[in-house]
């Protein structure tokens, strides 16, 4: 995770004139788009990361990796928003966050997200949900439209971004023409395991691992 957000960064780094002079397309009508603010519990939280790509910076990053990972450019073409939003809490918040966060995947899905891969361990929660298109991807592999990570985890887990011994909660929208069966690829690209081990057989129904 902390992978992820450096590559993130260092494209938003690259770009400060591309980044302050690009607005905020509306993508309130996009059906993969996911408003946080919805979320009052995230408000509780305080803020440690907030990156959002939209367009232009995800046109930059498919420019930089064309000659390199052709397949890689081609799905980054075809994405309207790469957003991460990570927020800390006090370990005292755990029992809270988590019933928020299994909430917040029960509204998702009456929304018509589909969840994918749960994962519940020692320190760690994950919920990897999926908006689906009626079209069909890459030899028959759904198409979708928008892919949502939900989780949770303490300092000793793998989505734990600052030094300290509290909570984060990490909150991850992708928006666009997305190919289930590249989704994998997306996952390995910014380092996030969760996504690299998806398949395409994993949308018929969710797949839950508590360790």
């Amino acid at each position: 995770m902390r992978k992820c957000l450096l590559a993130l960064a260092i494209v938003v780094f690259l770009a400060p004139v591309a980044f302050a002079g690009s607005n905020q397309n509306n993508l309130s009508g996009e059906p993969g788009y996911i408003d946080l603010g919805r979320f009052k519990s995230f408000d509780q939280g305080k803020s440690v990361v907030e990156i959002s790509l939209t367009q232009p910076l995800l046109s930059l990053a498919r420019w930089a990796v064309v000659e390199d990972d052709p397949q890689m450019a081609e799905m980054l073409g075809g994405l309207k928003l790469l957003q991460v939003n990570v927020f800390s809490y006090p370990i005292s918040e755990g029992k809270a966050l988590s019933a928020s966060l299994e909430e917040i995947g029960t509204k998702l899905a009456a929304e018509g997200w589909n969840s994918v891969v749960k994962v519940k361990k020692e320190g760690e929660t994950w919920n990897i949900m999926v908006k689906l298109d009626e079209k069909g991807g890459t030899k028959g592999a759904p198409l979708l439209n928008g892919v949502a990570l939900l989780g949770m985890g303490d300092k000793d887990s793998e989505i734990h971004y600052e030094d300290g011994d509290g909570l984060e909660a990490v909150f991850v929208n992708v928006v666009g023409s997305i190919d289930f069966a590249q989704l994998s690829k997306l996952g390995k690209h910014f380092d996030l395991p969760m996504l690299e081990q998806l398949d395409a057989k994993d949308t018929k129904g969710a797949k839950d691992t508590d360790k």
